[in-house]
């Protein structure tokens, strides 16, 4: 059975012979190498980057931590493949957009002409949650437990304290809960801001909030 000559098995060949572009009065044509489509990642977040359009193999990249899988974010086309490409986040990320053989934030189209580098942007998303004090009195409010970081805040006079009233969480859909307990003389007068009421404050981490809590001295 004939063994089937690569390109540069060929181009060796012809090189040797000293032979020409035309071999028995007929131009040879050559196999054109495949090309390589890699794929990178980039930032502080995770998620993933598939082929929605190409032929098999199928692409499906793995990106943690803004470092791509070596086995699963490299393959190997025909040259004049159209491939196109979709990032999808994991939990807590954020795709912020292409760079290399692509740009934008929509879906990365290519025609592979020669290798292509593709590089896919993902970033932690994380909200903010800000304790401010109302009032006149004391007490602190402090997270449940369960959540990292804690809010343990200090409100002296109406004043928060230096630290404890402020975080910063990954965007997760899970919820925090906040209590707030008096001191002494004093009593809780209610939320204020992204909270209402007396009762224990529940927020959902997937934006930015800010809550007041009011305490007053007992008179």
């Amino acid at each position: 059975m004939p063994v089937p000559w690569s390109r540069p098995r060929l181009l060796a060949l012809l090189a040797l012979t000293g032979a020409g572009a035309t071999a028995c009065g007929a131009d040879l044509i050559l196999p054109a190498d495949p090309a390589r489509l890699v794929v990178a990642g980039s930032g502080s977040g995770s998620g993933t980057v598939a082929t929605t359009v190409a032929p098999a193999p199928a692409l499906n990249c793995t990106i943690t931590s803004g470092a791509a899988d070596a086995d699963s974010c490299s393959v190997l086309y025909a040259v004049g493949t159209s491939v196109t490409l979709a990032a999808d986040p994991a939990e807590g990320s954020r795709f912020t957009g292409w760079s290399g053989a692509c740009s934008g934030t929509a879906a990365c189209s290519l025609s592979l002409g020669d290798s292509a580098r593709v590089v896919a942007a993902f970033e932690e998303s994380r909200f903010s949650l800000l304790v401010v004090g109302a009032g006149t009195g004391s007490g602190a409010v402090r997270s449940a437990a369960g959540l990292f970081p804690v809010i343990d805040c200090t409100i002296t006079e109406g004043l928060t304290g230096d630290s404890g009233c402020n975080a910063s969480f990954l965007l997760s859909g899970n919820q925090l809960t906040l209590s707030a307990t008096p001191d002494g003389r004093n009593t809780f007068a209610g939320w204020g801001g992204d909270c209402s009421g007396t009762s224990d404050c529940s927020l959902v981490l997937d934006r930015d909030h800010v809550v007041s809590a009011a305490f007053v001295h007992r008179r």
